[in-house]
């Protein structure tokens, strides 16, 4: 969850009050990206970068107004024509210290977005192996990236360059969150927010979603936990970005699948509690948009209608939502709802009804 900033009344006297060490922050940032650092010159660095922002693990709402100067002075160095391999996983390991504090959800709106960072962030990550254990900061924050840029309002085909030879950009994008969902070694939820994104875009959902979908359920199975976390986390939130008449169609077979597959009495807590997860989420997708229409207007104005006596005309934001009343509930609401009472029983997760 993220830390919310105390009301007035509620201030710790011994909590820290702004971002106080901005100034030693941006040199050791001057340091790293001008590179040229031993091993050991970047660890005594790291290890004190680490040690800054510990402070503010308590209150990372306070490094809000700073944090866009520091993730573009991270990333600056990245984007150079003339960026070496040792600047670019430097730079990517001091990013993760600060998206470790901050949460990645607020400092991927940091992160470059335009279009035409897409293709060098694809072919750093192409560069880079899944596998690797040492490279892991760079992939995730390279991942994080281009799950940023995935969200770009323009189709992806613009960027190809029409040659036989060479592989769309979507297509690459692609083969490069399928690597990253299944590589050997830790679970992290870059990989699953590239995936989400990317695919439930307008220009990929009829290229690639139903197949992407049929290859996430054969990749489960609790003999590959990390695989497997990957893989849900990913459903779970392909469900919430995705449009409804997108995903449920495959709803059925996934729910079935969890159930065939016994995640939901597995000895994985992890694997257990994105399970009930993704199932709450399946769950919604069913329920029908129950909206107060008088509450949510959508004005028509005209310039001929100011002078009008009547003033301006209106009409439901909603046209298709359905005021309280009594509805057919579906079936699987109903097993998702038992499913999620049963998690309650389970004194290791939190579920959210």
């Amino acid at each position: 969850m993220e830390a919310c900033a105390p009301t007035p009344g509620t201030v710790d006297e011994n909590a820290l009050q702004e971002f106080e060490d901005y100034d030693a922050v941006m040199e050791t940032i001057r340091k790293v990206a001008k590179g040229g650092l031993t091993e050991r010159e970047i660890e005594r660095l790291l290890e004190a970068f680490k040690k800054t922002f510990d402070k503010y693990l308590e209150q990372p709402y306070l490094l809000d107004g700073h944090l866009a100067e520091i993730v573009q002075a991270l990333v600056k160095p990245v984007k150079s024509a003339d960026c070496t391999d040792d600047v670019l996983h430097t730079c990517m390991v001091f990013l993760v210290v600060v998206t470790q504090v901050r949460g990645y959800k607020v400092v991927v709106n940091h992160l470059p977005h335009e279009l035409s960072d897409i293709e060098p962030v694809l072919a750093l990550l192409e560069r880079v192996a899944p596998d690797s254990v040492k490279l892991r900061p760079t992939t995730y924050m390279l991942l994080l990236w281009l799950g940023v840029l995935s969200m770009v309002p323009f189709q992806l085909s613009r960027l190809d360059s029409g040659d036989s030879g060479t592989k769309p950009v979507a297509q690459r994008i692609y083969e490069v969150m399928k690597a990253n969902l299944t590589a050997v070694g830790k679970a992290n939820d870059a990989s699953s927010f590239l995936s989400a994104h990317f695919i439930t875009r307008p220009d990929i959902k009829d290229l690639y979603f139903d197949d992407f979908m049929l290859w996430l359920q054969s990749q489960i199975s609790l003999e590959k936990e990390v695989t497997t976390t990957n893989v849900l986390s990913t459903l779970a939130m392909t469900f919430k970005l995705a449009k409804r008449d997108v995903v449920m169609k495959h709803a059925h077979s996934v729910m079935s699948l969890l159930a065939e597959k016994k995640l939901f009495q597995g000895n994985n807590f992890i694997i257990e509690r994105l399970a009930l997860k993704l199932c709450q989420r399946i769950g919604l997708c069913f329920l029908p948009v129950n909206l107060a229409s008088w509450r949510h207007l959508r004005c028509i104005k005209q310039l001929s209608q100011n002078v009008q006596e009547n003033g301006p005309l209106s009409e439901a934001a909603f046209p298709t939502a359905q005021e309280n009343g009594e509805v057919d509930v579906p079936e699987i609401v109903e097993e998702v709802v038992d499913k999620l009472l049963e998690g309650l029983e389970n004194g290791c997760l939190n579920v959210r009804l």
